[in-house]
């Protein structure tokens, strides 16, 4: 039991002692180096989820636009250039994500791009105005039945 504990120990002292650059005189202290880059495989999936909602973001901007069709046709690229030629066009945009990447806060940048991306879509349809909605027609109630899965049977006798 004391060797299993041991060797235990070992490893995780092992992981702080691959790190250590330099032992001080008595008056100073360990110098330890900067730990590894994590290249774990949820880091590299949350960098790709905010590089395409910057390529979605690219295209609400582009489809809201004056010259829309023109911007439009430029994201027809493979997303990967699309969202560089964006990132390049907005300095600002870039300098944000590349914090978001290196702190590996990928996910809550993707979050806050989704609740802004939503503001954006409220503020369209304000200003848009109320449109009055259609009613349905009755003669298509039998589909919609049947899209919920009722029978037309049973939906007649609980009428």
């Amino acid at each position: 039991m004391l060797r299993t504990l041991f060797k235990k120990g070992w490893k995780a002292a092992r992981s702080i002692l691959r790190r250590v650059r330099a032992i001080n005189t008595p008056w100073g202290g360990v110098q330890l180096s900067e730990p590894a880059p994590d290249l774990s495989f949820a880091r590299a999936q949350d960098e790709w989820e905010l590089r395409h909602e910057i390529y979605l973001l690219a295209g609400v901007e582009a489809y809201a636009a004056k010259d829309g069709a023109r911007r439009l046709g430029e994201l027809m690229v493979p997303e990967v250039q699309a969202v560089e030629k964006y990132l390049a066009e907005n300095p600002e945009t870039r300098r944000w994500v590349e914090r978001n990447i290196e702190a590996g806060t990928c996910a809550i940048a993707v979050a806050e791009l989704r609740k802004r991306k939503e503001e954006f879509r409220q503020a369209r349809l304000a200003e848009r105005g109320d449109v009055p909605r259609r009613e349905p027609n009755p003669e298509f109630d039998w589909m919609r039945q049947a899209a919920r899965g009722v029978p037309k049977r049973i939906a007649d006798r609980q009428k």
